[in-house]
C-alpha cells in the first residue's frame, strides 16, 4: 500500500522527492526534484513529474531541465518513452509529437506520412516543408538549411531532388535552377557563383562520381566569377 512521503538527499539537504511510495521505494504519483541547495526550498528545480513504478518512471509522466523547460511529456514505460508523446527544444518549443518506442521516435509512425506536412531539426527549426508518400519526401517540396534559410525547392523523389527545383547557397544566394536527377544536375539547368553571376547555363549530364554533377557539362556556356564568357559549345 503506497503512502505520502517527502525526502531529501542527504548530504546537500534538499528536497530529492514527494509524493507516493511503497518499501521505500517511488511508486505511484510523485514529483522528483534535481538536488541542488536553493535559497527557497519551496522551489526546487523540478527534474521529473508523474508516475512511478517501483523507483522508475511509468506511465504519463513529464522531464523537466534544470531550468524550468519541458523535455518530453507523454507516455513512460520503465523509464523510457513509450506510446503517445512530445518533444521539446531548450526553447520549450515541441520539436515532435507522436509514437514512441523503446525511447525513441517511432519509424513506422514516420513512415505512415502522406501528403502535406512538416519535418523539425533537433532545435525547433523548419528542416522541411511539402509533399510526402509512403514516409519519404516526394512531389514538391521546400528544404531549408538549420538556421531557417532556404536550401532548395522544388520536386523530390524518395528524399531526394529530382525533377525541376532551385537549390541556394547557405547565404541565400541562388546556386542552381534547372533539372535533377537523384539530387544532381541533370538535363538542362543554370548554374550560379555565390556572387551571383552565371557560372554555367546548358545541359549538364548525371555524373555519380560527383555530388551536384560536377564536370558533368554537356553542352551550354561556362562563364568566370566575373560573368565573362570562358566557353560556348560542346564540351
Amino acid at each position: 500500500m503506497t503512502e505520502k512521503v517527502v525526502w531529501y538527499e542527504p548530504l546537500l539537504e534538499t528536497k530529492l522527492y514527494e509524493g507516493e511510495a511503497m518499501d521505500q521505494k517511488m511508486h505511484g504519483y510523485g514529483k522528483l526534484y534535481y538536488p541542488e541547495i536553493v535559497d527557497d526550498p519551496e522551489n526546487q528545480p523540478l527534474r521529473y513529474e508523474g508516475y512511478f513504478h517501483q523507483d522508475i518512471m511509468h506511465g504519463f509522466g513529464t522531464l523537466y531541465r534544470r531550468d524550468g523547460i519541458k523535455i518530453y511529456e507523454g507516455d513512460w514505460h520503465q523509464g523510457l518513452y513509450e506510446g503517445y508523446g512530445k518533444l521539446f527544444n531548450d526553447l520549450g518549443e515541441m520539436t515532435y509529437e507522436g509514437e514512441f518506442r523503446n525511447g525513441l521516435k517511432l519509424i513506422d509512425y514516420e513512415a505512415r506520412k502522406e501528403g502535406n506536412h512538416q519535418e523539425y531539426y533537433d532545435n525547433g527549426a523548419l528542416k522541411y516543408d511539402g509533399e510526402w508518400k509512403d514516409g519519404y519526401k516526394h512531389g514538391y517540396g521546400k528544404a531549408y538549411w538549420q538556421d531557417g534559410t532556404l536550401w532548395y525547392e522544388g520536386e523530390f523523389k524518395d528524399e531526394k531532388p529530382h525533377g525541376y527545383g532551385k537549390m541556394y547557397y547557405p547565404s541565400g544566394i541562388l546556386r542552381y535552377e534547372g533539372q535533377f536527377e537523384d539530387m544532381q544536375y541533370a538535363g538542362w539547368g543554370k548554374e550560379y557563383y555565390e556572387n551571383g553571376n552565371l557560372k554555367f547555363e546548358g545541359i549538364q549530364k548525371k555524373n555519380s562520381r560527383f555530388f551536384y554533377g560536377v564536370r558533368s557539362y554537356e553542352v551550354g556556356i561556362l562563364c568566370d566569377e566575373d560573368g565573362e564568357i570562358r566557353f560556348e559549345g560542346r564540351f
